[in-house]
């Protein structure tokens, strides 16, 4: 039993002494460089405007961070150890594993809405209704009206009659449906 004990002491105190390497691990196995790798050219052109953008991003840690990520992910995982990173981040602070972890969470949080907004724009009848959403909640019926017919005419335009078609035609009549329910008292809509 004794023999036990003495390694999991010698264990503990190689984890201890080595604790700098194990905690500081390379950051090139993070969520957000894993993220980063599989962005196209075109995707990180249009980050960085989104990332200097105010609308999106009011930290200058945050443009830091991309701009780094964006120059050294291509080159390996030396260049890509969080130490060097937070120095490059902030040079006049000492480094910091939680104000590093708040930086990647707040660039992976812009990446995110990237793609949700670019994979939007792929599919105009889903950015309408969406558009016809937010009309509708603040109050803006005749603008949203016809942005749910526009949306119609733009689905019934579209030559390929698979299960998306359908689904998109079933969406646009639920919400014609909801629209008329509103001032027509009876009318069931529990399906």
């Amino acid at each position: 039993m004794t023999e036990k004990w003495e390694n999991w002491v010698l264990i503990l105190r190689f984890i201890i002494h080595h604790s700098s390497f194990i905690i500081c691990k390379i950051m090139y196995n993070t969520s957000l460089s894993d993220l980063f790798k599989h962005l196209t050219k075109t995707d990180r052109k249009q980050l960085k405007k989104m990332v200097r953008s105010p609308f999106y991003n009011q930290r200058e840690d945050v443009i830091a961070l991309f701009d780094y990520l964006d120059a050294h992910i291509d080159k390996g995982a030396l260049l890509m150890q969080k130490e060097k990173v937070f120095a490059t981040i902030y040079p006049d602070k000492n480094f910091d594993m939680d104000t590093l972890y708040y930086t990647l969470s707040f660039l992976t949080q812009i990446i995110q809405k990237y793609l949700t907004i670019s994979e939007l724009e792929e599919h105009t009848t889903d950015a309408q209704l969406y558009l016809y959403k937010a009309l509708l909640k603040r109050g803006a019926e005749k603008a949203a009206d016809k942005t749910l017919s526009d949306a119609k005419v733009f689905l019934e335009k579209q030559k390929l009659r698979n299960a998306e078609y359908h689904y998109q035609q079933y969406r646009i009549g639920y919400e014609e449906i909801k629209a008329v329910s509103k001032y027509k008292r009876g009318i069931n809509l529990d399906f």
